[in-house]
């Protein structure tokens, strides 16, 4: 099962009760945050707050709960764990975002009700995207994520993302996407303004990105988790949500069309 899939049988599973999203720290809780709220069917209508009061007083949207506090939102979900269960019966899930090493483990453990209630249930996305690195393609030496983004528009001018490592023959190997800087330079050179000019958008896989040839492939229009999560399924067959083997399976079944 791959982190996706462990993210919509968490949705899933629990319609109207609470399920616990554990985040490695607070950037990657945003993007959890993101995923889950465009994993959510149409009429889920996620909304984000850091009130219990708001998400126990709106039973039919699904709340991404963002607490400020982890304890204090833990202790007051214990508290009034009742009103999560009372007439109207709820009909979306609260989803509590808590960090691994916060301060909501701590009183999650200390909190009985509210733990028995999500025991089983709570999910961890990176955990389940962990691999032994014996057993897959390439052993991780190091991974990069860099971006130059403008926080005045939302525009990411620069972005990559990085794995080098070894292949199981004890190769050296590297795999990258790059978006190059998009701003205009001293010299008015922006890559991939040219029709057979360098693509702003590419990848490189190789022993290593200095090694020549230069494989440099040009990308889709795709946004920066996407491109990393393409990254990841090179190397961690779980992360790839359609296996190259299963699509060639697939096409063999199919039946080729008639000619009228």
């Amino acid at each position: 099962m791959n982190p996706t899939q462990a993210l919509i049988k968490a949705i899933e599973r629990a319609p109207g009760g609470v399920e616990v999203v554990w985040c490695p720290d607070l950037g990657l809780r945003d993007w959890l945050v993101d995923e889950v709220a465009g994993l959510a069917g149409p009429t889920a209508a996620p909304f984000r707050t850091a009130s219990v009061d708001e998400a126990i007083k709106t039973p039919h949207r699904m709340a991404l709960l963002i607490p400020d506090d982890e304890r204090a939102v833990v202790e007051e979900l214990e508290g009034r764990r009742d009103q999560l269960l009372a007439d109207p019966s709820r009909t979306q899930p609260v989803m509590l975002f808590l960090l691994r090493d916060g301060d909501g483990r701590v009183a999650l453990a200390k909190a009985p009700g509210l733990s028995g209630w999500v025991r089983g249930s709570d999910v961890d996305p990176e955990r389940i995207a962990e691999v032994d690195a014996t057993s897959e393609r390439s052993q991780f030496q190091a991974e990069v994520v860099l971006a130059l983004i403008s926080r005045r528009t939302d525009h990411v001018h620069q972005f990559t993302a990085m794995i080098e490592g070894e292949t199981q023959t004890g190769l050296p190997w590297a795999a990258a996407v790059h978006l190059e800087d998009d701003r205009e330079s001293a010299e008015e050179d922006r890559k991939g303004s040219g029709a057979c000019g360098h693509a702003a958008f590419h990848c490189h896989v190789g022993p290593t990105l200095d090694h020549e040839p230069k494989v440099r492939v040009p990308l889709p229009a795709i946004g920066p988790a996407d491109a990393l999560d393409w990254l990841l399924s090179i190397v961690v067959p779980g992360w790839e949500p359609a296996p190259w083997g299963d699509v060639i399976a697939a096409s063999a079944h199919r039946q080729p069309a008639v000619p009228r």
